[in-house]
């Protein structure tokens, strides 16, 4: 089924596919299921069908898949019978034309038709694979449909209305390219739902049937990393991490006494069971070689913003087509099949992102230019920490979200628990944490520089623990859980905390911040603060201008504040009336203490009036 969803959440629009996935722990109970038959109904009597139907969803979510299925139940009669005519295309074939007509791209759908017959739906399945973003304040306005235009100028076109008008339109695409179309265009918008939890270990138990109990010990595992669990509700992110942890148990590696939790250690034993035990023991050039041409096609499409690949693509890294079946190419990389042109992409985006680190990891040790520069000149960087520091940069300032697991996957690297496991697979020699303190510094001294904790600076929190740098963590999670944080809130310290509010559903639960925080740190903390359920933030010396911070936050969208405490403050009636007029549109609030501080009639009468339209708001102090 899908989630029937009124807009793209902040995190939707602003953050990596696997952190919204990190992002989303709880359940959704507040969303309207809405199952296929119905994506194109009315919704009520008095309703239109919609023209643009818009379906959402990260990375390996299954939006082809159920565009699939949406075909073959339509062509066996079991739905919306009164359709007469889909036309489904990838846009991905899109990208081996320079320009085209509307009329071409139905006959590309279809070659039968040159345009739409009478009630004939069109579906745009992929629109984050188009080579180019959609731009809908400069493109051209064209209603011809013989004129020729560059693809994405095209798919424009189609939304706005301009072309194909009278066809009923559904698109699918991952959450940021879908974000550049405006609301006002989208009719209706869904959400591909992922794999439940009963789903999940299904699919374990399928995956890992011998021997037998290793899927109870995977799941065991995911239930104590939430984090891990929510990244399986997308099955080939599943498939990944049981195939994973059923080689390492397999092998009983006597080194993990425990199942890893880091992706970067989880992505390296998936790369050595996909290589197999066998070869990787027996033909370590020839893996080697594998893992490093596939390394620069995942760093160059990286680069490029690519995820499906041609012919030429492939030879341009030196890998021969067709792939052999069952080669080792063909483990990592999988056919996508049209009638117009044979396209390749990895098994999933996570796989190009962790194979593009491989490729960065061993390219920087010799590189004497800038990696990123894609061929053009740059000043020299020389040695592998001044690429490592390049990377951080470009994630942390303009391809943030783009290189937000790839820088991930890099600092992994540096691990030497990781680099054990991919001892016979990384091409040239290793130097086992050679890289590794200076490195974890550096991302320190970083972190200590923040003023404001953003999505980048959690980011490289992250990038510490795939390090395995995990001291620091640890203790802010016990002086969090002990209350203890008084006197210690550095901007280091912000930083993990924000990645504690973010990842650890224990710590967000209950958010003990009294006596610790000053106007600055709350502006630092802003963003994150909205992941936590139960907040206290008494004794904190708040007057009304931190009020205006702290609205913001009850105005979010992915706001999930349920209980929060501002007792023992200096609020007054003017802060009272801005929080009052932020829980207007709050819905998740609903518990508010406002003991001990000073707000006069005015600020009581203000939200005795915010309480006659908000229902969720049920205790008051």
């Amino acid at each position: 089924y899908l989630w029937l969803i009124d807009s793209l959440t902040d995190a939707q629009v602003q953050d990596h596919d696997i952190v919204q996935l990190e992002l989303r722990q709880r359940e959704r109970t507040s969303l309207r299921k809405l199952p296929l038959e119905k994506l194109l109904m009315p919704l009520s009597r008095v309703s239109m069908p919609p023209r643009i139907t818009l379906t959402v969803g990260v990375a390996g979510a299954g939006k082809t898949t159920l565009v699939r299925l949406f075909v073959e139940k339509w062509a066996r009669k079991e739905l919306y019978t009164d359709i007469t005519c889909v036309l489904a295309l990838g846009l991905w074939e899109l990208n081996m034309y320079d320009r085209l007509s509307a009329e071409r791209l139905v006959h590309l759908a279809h070659p039968c038709y040159s345009a739409p017959p009478p009630g004939a739906l069109l579906i745009l399945d992929g629109l984050d694979e188009l080579r180019a973003p959609l731009d809908f304040l400069d493109s051209v306005a064209c209603t011809d449909p013989q004129r020729e235009l560059l693809p994405e100028c095209l798919i424009t076109n189609i939304i706005w209305g301009n072309l194909l008008p009278d066809s009923s339109v559904w698109v699918t695409s991952r959450t940021g390219a879908a974000s550049r179309i405006p609301g006002g265009l989208v009719d209706r918008m869904t959400e591909i739902s992922g794999l439940g939890t009963v789903e999940i270990k299904q699919f374990l138990e399928q995956l890992l049937p011998h021997p037998k109990g290793t899927a109870e010990k995977v799941w065991s595992h995911l239930q104590c990393h939430l984090t891990l669990q929510a990244l399986c509700s997308v099955p080939p992110l599943c498939h990944i991490l049981g195939v994973s942890f059923g080689f390492l148990l397999h092998n009983q590696d006597p080194s993990y006494q425990f199942l890893p939790r880091t992706l970067s250690t989880i992505f390296s034993w998936f790369l050595k069971a996909q290589l197999g035990e066998k070869e990787c023991s027996e033909s370590s050039g020839s893996n080697r070689k594998t893992v490093g041409n596939l390394g620069k096609l995942a760093f160059q499409g990286l680069l490029r913003g690519r995820s499906v690949f041609f012919d030429s693509d492939l030879k341009s890294s030196g890998i021969d087509t067709p792939l052999p079946a069952g080669s080792a190419y063909a483990r990592f990389l999988m056919y996508q099949n049209s009638h117009t042109c044979t396209g390749y992409s990895f098994f999933h985006l996570s796989t190009q992102e962790f194979l593009a680190a491989t490729y960065y990891y061993q390219a920087a040790k010799r590189a004497i230019f800038d990696l990123f520069a894609d061929g053009g000149m740059t000043w020299p960087k020389l040695g592998f920490l001044n690429h490592y520091k390049n990377a951080v940069q470009r994630t942390l300032h303009g391809e943030g979200i783009q290189l937000t697991i790839f820088l991930r996957f890099l600092s992994g690297l540096l691990s030497p628990q990781v680099l054990r496991v991919l001892a016979v697979c990384l091409p040239g020699k290793e130097e086992p944490g050679g890289y590794h303190v200076p490195a974890a510094d550096y991302l320190q001294n970083i972190l200590g520089a923040e003023r404001i904790v953003s999505s980048g600076a959690v980011n490289l929190v992250c990038c510490l623990l795939e390090l395995g740098h995990t001291e620091l963590t640890s203790a802010i999670e016990e002086a969090l859980k002990n209350g203890t944080l008084r006197g210690k809130m550095s901007q280091l310290v912000c930083c993990v905390l924000s990645y504690l509010l973010r990842t650890s559903n224990s710590c967000a639960q209950e958010v003990n911040l009294s006596q610790c925080l000053s106007y600055n740190l709350v502006q630092s903390l802003l963003s994150q603060l909205q992941y936590c359920t139960n907040l206290r933030m008494e004794n904190n010396n708040f007057q009304d201008e931190v009020m205006e911070l702290l609205a913001s936050i009850l105005r979010a969208k992915d706001c999930v504040i349920h209980t929060f405490s501002l007792a023992e403050n200096r609020v007054g009636n003017r802060g009272v009336k801005v929080l009052g007029r932020a829980l207007v549109v709050n819905y998740t609030l609903a518990v508010l203490d406002l003991h001990s501080n000073k707000i006069g009639p005015s600020g009581a009468m203000a939200l005795a009036e915010v309480l006659q339209s908000n229902q969720v708001l049920h205790s008051l102090k």
